[in-house]
């Protein structure tokens, strides 16, 4: 399927998408090139990775998770959450405080495949990797996207950009 190519179709596909803002996406992708779909595309599922502000069910699945298996992988975070609530932390707060936290991963993982990796030996300075749109047979389409982690905030699907209720 083509991805379209006039601001009016790339707006009603950004907002089919879920952008906040379609018609600001739509215009960078009119003037980038599907280099921009393919940016808020893959930042829209790393966010969907990132825990939803009105559900707090997690918190209950990590605490029972470390009560049945306290020496399981990532066990500790149940025990903590216990402690938290325990301590009259609420479960918003504490949702808060994750989403702070992975959407920070998301950008810091973000600038990693932007600027490459830091203190490496001497043979291997200048290493770089990418993130590439790939065929069938897994070989690079066009160029890297670049400076995902500029697009992070703005790909919040809550609109806020991480601010504060």
């Amino acid at each position: 399927m083509p991805i379209p190519k006039s601001k009016g179709a790339l707006t009603a596909l950004f907002e089919r998408l879920g952008a906040t803002e379609p018609a600001l996406w739509a215009e960078g992708a009119a003037e980038e090139g599907e280099s921009e779909l393919l940016r808020f595309l893959f930042l829209r599922e790393a966010w969907r990775r990132v825990q939803s502000e009105s559900d707090h069910s997690w918190i209950d699945w990590h605490v029972d998770m470390a009560a049945k298996h306290p020496a399981a992988p990532y066990s500790q975070l149940g025990k903590i959450l216990e402690r938290c609530r325990a301590a009259g932390i609420s479960d918003q707060d504490l949702t808060d405080m994750a989403r702070c936290h992975q959407a920070s991963m998301i950008f810091h993982m973000c600038y990693v495949i932007d600027a490459g990796p830091d203190n490496v030996p001497d043979e291997l300075e200048g290493l770089m990797w990418g993130l590439f749109q790939v065929d069938e047979d897994d070989r690079p389409l066009g160029d890297a996207l670049e400076a995902l982690h500029e697009s992070v905030l703005a790909t919040d699907p809550t609109g806020r950009e991480m601010r504060p209720r």
